[in-house]
């Protein structure tokens, strides 16, 4: 099998699942509405539910399927396309970019609590989860079938807050009547859906706003890079540099949380030199061992701080079927 049709069997699959997930039918599925709130130092979310009536449940039904069936007929017409997560790569405006969930640790981390049986109505009065406020969640469940779960970044600046100096008031019955409590914004955009072993990205810078920022990711990356540093795995002339890049780059905090999350960090294929040479020696990575004072430690080339994080994650792969090699999740071919 050539690596041509390999890359366009992993690309069919990628359209094959977001074409299957843009013809389900939500009228057959229950919908919840759930805001999420980092009110904790870990930064993960507390969900809170919102209730819906039949009429509100029905319109957050019309605005996912006014989401996904115009893309799915603009992918078809290929006026878009699918494509697999690259954190590396900054994506076309209407591309839809496709993460695997076994590769998201970090965000998966953060949906957990949604399969919580129950989860606690909102309190508008609960000034601390509405500072907190960073998502809400569009919940499409059930039996028998994976949930479906539709997020978009959402702040406390989209509740239009009543009891003021300003006066709010809506049409009712030909007359406009004072707004006397809060109202929700909700708009016609979502920013990923995640369902069945795939997160399709519609924005991702949104996406990464919800799940790949905050204090509580670059803490993380952090630790991550103390870590690393007593292990004395990269390079002692180059470490300092490779702290400062990773610290300004979003992306590359994210990176280092979602390594460290894996247990990757300290993981035995960082230990074991003799593998990494042979490794190294088959792969084209811009990473080399080098001897430092007698202590052996791994020296990135230039341009290679993505390949050095890469190394960490333990994403490179061979494959069974073509003997091809890979970045995992990307599915980047290695030349």
């Amino acid at each position: 099998m050539t690596a041509v049709i390999q890359k366009r069997l992993i690309q069919s699959e990628i359209e094959q699942a977001f074409d299957e997930l843009a013809t389900l039918d939500l009228n057959t599925y229950d919908i919840t509405l759930c805001f999420g709130a980092s009110l904790q130092e870990d930064g993960l979310y507390y969900y809170v539910d919102i209730p819906l009536d039949k009429g509100l449940a029905k319109d957050l039904r019309a605005t996912i399927s006014r989401n996904l069936r115009p893309k799915r007929r603009s992918r078809k017409s290929a006026e878009i396309t699918v494509h697999a997560y690259n954190p590396e790569a900054i994506p076309e405006p209407n591309d839809i970019v496709c993460e695997s969930c076994s590769d998201a640790t970090d965000v998966m981390e953060y949906m957990a609590p949604l399969a919580n049986a129950s989860i606690p109505d909102f309190d508008p009065k609960d000034k601390a989860f509405i500072k907190g406020l960073r998502c809400y969640v569009i919940i499409f469940s059930k039996p028998g079938y994976a949930p479906i779960y539709c997020f978009r970044h959402y702040t406390s600046r989209k509740i239009l807050k009543t009891g003021g100096r300003s006066i709010f008031a809506y049409m009712n019955g030909g007359k406009y009547t004072r707004l006397e409590s809060d109202a929700l914004q909700i708009d016609d955009e979502i920013d990923c859906i995640c369902w069945d072993k795939h997160i399709f990205i519609f924005d991702q810078s949104e996406y990464h706003k919800i799940f790949r920022e905050g204090p509580h990711v670059k803490r993380a990356a952090e630790e991550a890079l103390a870590t690393l540093k007593e292990q004395d795995l990269i390079d002692t002339a180059q470490f300092d540099t490779f702290m400062s890049a990773c610290m300004r780059d979003k992306r590359k905090r994210a990176r280092l949380r979602n390594i460290a999350l894996k247990g990757r960090i300290t993981g035995d294929h960082l230990k074991d030199f003799d593998k990494l040479e042979r490794f190294l020696s088959e792969y084209p990575v811009k990473v080399r061992i080098i001897t430092v004072n007698g202590v052996k430690q791994l020296h990135y080339g230039k341009q290679g701080i993505w390949d050095m994080l890469k190394l960490l994650d333990d994403a490179y792969v061979i494959s069974q079927l073509s003997g091809n090699r890979y970045v995992t999740g990307s599915r980047e071919q290695l030349d």
